[in-house]
Formats: C-alpha cells, sequence, structure tokens
C-alpha cells in the first residue's frame, strides 16, 4: 500500500521511503491545494477547529514523502521528527501515532514551535491583559520555514516602498513624479499586486485630473475620485509591510514586545538610496529563530485585535477597554501580510490567507 506524509519540516530526513519531493517540485502547490479542497471534502465541509489545523498543516508542507509498506507503525518517530501527517489509501489522515485525525487525534506541531508559541503567547497575556484564542495554531518553526529569494524580497520591498510614497503624495496634493521613479527605480512597478496595479492604471488613465486639490471635500467628489483616494489609503499602509521586510533583512531592528510605527525610515531610505543599494544590501534575512520569534508575536497579538472586533459588546466605554487600537490593528495586519509572503513562497501576494 502506498502512505502519503506530509511534512512540514523543509529538510529531508532519510528513511525507507519511495521517493520524495520538496516545493521546489513546481507541481507541488498545486497539489497541495488540491488536496486542502479534497480533506475539505472528506471532512465533511464544516470548518471547526480540527478542519483548521489540519488544512493548516496541508498548506503549510515542505514536504511529500511517498512510502510503499503495509504498516507505518514502525515510522512513528520519524514521522514526528520530520512533523507529517499520513494519507492512507482508503482516504484516512492520521497523525504520526496513527491515530485517525477525524476521529479527534491531535493534529501535530513541532515542538520547537510549539514551546514558542507557549512562551510568547504568555509574554503577551502578561503585558498586554489579553488572552489568546486557544485554537490559534503556532507559528511553524525556524525548522520548517523556507523564506523567499532575497532578490525577489528586495523587490517588492521596492515596490511597497514607492506606492506608499505615491499614496501619501496623491492624499497631500501633491505631483506624482512617476516618470522620475519609473527611471530611477523600474524594478517598484514590476511584480505589482492589485492595489498597486489599479492604482496606476486609474492615475496614468488621464481620467482624473491629478494633482488633486488639496482643499478637497470628498464628500462632494466623483465615485472615480473616491475610489482613487481609497486606493491611495490603502497603499500608504503598504509602508507598514515595506517596514516589517526591512526587519526581516536587517535594515531596521524592531524593539521586542512592542508595536512601533516609523516605517517613513525605511520608506525614505529606499526613495533617496534607490533600487541597486537595495539590492546590494538585501543579501540574507535575520536568524530564522528570530524571525519566527516576531512573526509569532506579530500574530499572535493581532488575533487579540481580531477577537476584541468580533465581540463588540464586551469592549469600548463602560466594558473592558480594547487592548489594540485601530490604528495598531491595520498595522499588525499588514507587518503579518509581509511576514506571512515572506514565509510562503509558492502564494503571490495577493493570495496570502492571513487565516493560517
Amino acid at each position: 500500500m502506498f502512505f502519503n506524509a506530509y511534512a512540514t519540516v523543509c529538510e529531508e530526513i532519510p528513511a525507507p521511503y519511495n521517493h520524495q519531493r520538496g516545493l521546489d517540485d513546481p507541481e507541488m502547490p498545486d497539489h497541495l491545494k488540491d488536496f486542502v479542497v479534497f480533506v475539505w471534502q472528506v471532512g465533511g465541509e464544516e470548518m471547526t477547529s480540527q478542519m483548521w489545523a489540519v488544512m493548516n498543516h496541508i498548506s503549510q508542507t515542505q514536504r511529500q514523502y511517498v512510502f510503499d509498506v503495509d504498516s507505518i507503525e514502525e515510522f512513528a518517530d520519524w514521522a514526528k521528527q520530520v512533523n507529517a501527517i499520513w494519507f492512507r489509501p482508503d482516504g484516512a489522515l492520521l497523525n504520526p501515532d496513527g491515530e485517525e485525525i477525524f476521529a479527534h487525534a491531535p493534529v501535530p506541531y513541532h515542538p520547537a514551535a510549539v514551546a514558542r508559541a507557549k512562551r510568547v503567547r504568555a509574554e503577551i497575556e502578561r503585558d498586554f491583559k489579553a488572552r489568546i484564542p486557544g485554537f490559534l495554531p503556532p507559528v511553524r518553526s525556524e525548522f520548517e520555514i523556507s523564506p523567499r529569494q532575497p532578490r525577489e524580497v528586495a523587490q517588492r520591498f521596492l515596490s511597497l516602498a514607492v506606492f506608499s510614497e505615491l499614496g501619501l503624495q496623491l492624499m497631500s496634493g501633491e505631483e506624482l513624479p512617476l516618470a522620475q521613479l519609473k527611471e530611477s527605480m523600474p524594478d517598484a512597478f514590476q511584480n505589482l499586486n492589485e492595489n498597486e496595479t489599479q492604482f496606476l492604471n486609474l492615475v496614468e488613465s488621464g481620467e482624473i485630473s491629478l494633482p488633486l486639490d488639496k482643499q478637497l471635500n470628498l464628500n462632494d467628489a466623483s465615485d472615480e475620485v473616491q475610489g482613487l483616494v481609497a486606493l491611495a489609503l490603502e497603499l500608504a499602509w503598504e509602508g507598514q509591510s515595506a517596514l516589517m521586510l526591512a526587519y526581516t533583512f536587517g535594515l531596521v531592528q524592531l524593539p521586542e514586545g512592542e508595536v512601533g510605527d516609523e516605517y517613513k525610515e525605511v520608506t525614505g531610505w529606499a526613495l533617496e538610496n534607490g533600487q541597486d543599494a537595495v539590492y546590494e544590501f538585501v543579501e540574507g534575512f535575520i536568524p530564522l529563530e528570530e524571525l519566527c520569534e516576531k512573526y509569532e508575536f506579530i500574530r499572535s497579538l493581532r488575533w487579540v485585535s481580531i477577537h476584541e472586533r468580533m465581540r463588540p459588546k464586551r469592549f469600548g466605554i463602560f466594558k473592558r477597554p480594547v487592548t489594540i487600537s485601530d490604528r495598531k490593528d491595520a498595522q499588525l495586519m499588514q507587518w503579518h501580510q509581509a511576514l506571512a509572503w515572506l514565509c510562503e513562497p509558492h502564494n503571490d501576494w495577493d493570495e496570502i490567507d492571513l487565516s493560517i
């Protein structure tokens, strides 16, 4: 019988399997997406914490191993080492101990990820007087994350920095220096996300008179102008994503246990020094242990904010005070987006699922 092991650990760990493949196989990402759909269907199409954990595991799989064996019992220790779930020929999903997951057996997590989440969340609950939802899985450990290539990250950083500045300039009623930026930082206009593409198309279409009046009253503006300003505001927030990417490749330091707010330093540095300086600087990333530490803090704190906003009757005036302000909530979302994109190299910016 053929048993498939879906492992979240990046490194290939020897075992008597027939073959294996990682995310460098061009067919692997699509296979994992199809497998998530299959599991959703065989699992009853009901979003429970168990289903969420399984889908999270599959979407974060780094390697698939195939064994032609009669039993997987002797491979329990190996499966724990690679943090795998098994897919049995009859369609059952098993944890490393061979227990059926949809019969309420636990979904495995790497011990390093579990230990980090326990410690970081205890610190958040202490410092922010907040509680982390118990169903939230830990961020993957340093053994389970394979970041994107530095040049790709540098190029995305350029786009975020440039379009953040363009968004701010448009809302301020300033002339947009598109021609100069395209000449000095051409790579910033490559591989754009949906908002960046839509903004650029609107600006270059000539359908809207620019620069906008600095005394513009949006209530009196056309739908097209209101839509452009809304896009500009979203792009301005992308500066926070640029700040987080800058942190991951060592351009700036961010204080532990806090949510800073000074992204203009890094976007200004990019605009002042140009794309060649950015590419020259981005040669690698901070240690994965540090990256995972920051990722766990940001995602856990963001879920505090989500939890508060899902239960508004318990927070606000004369009730329990909100822990995370609206501004910090928006910032955490941008930071989460940047880290999730960095750590999920098989998904585009607009495809990143921030629920996992």
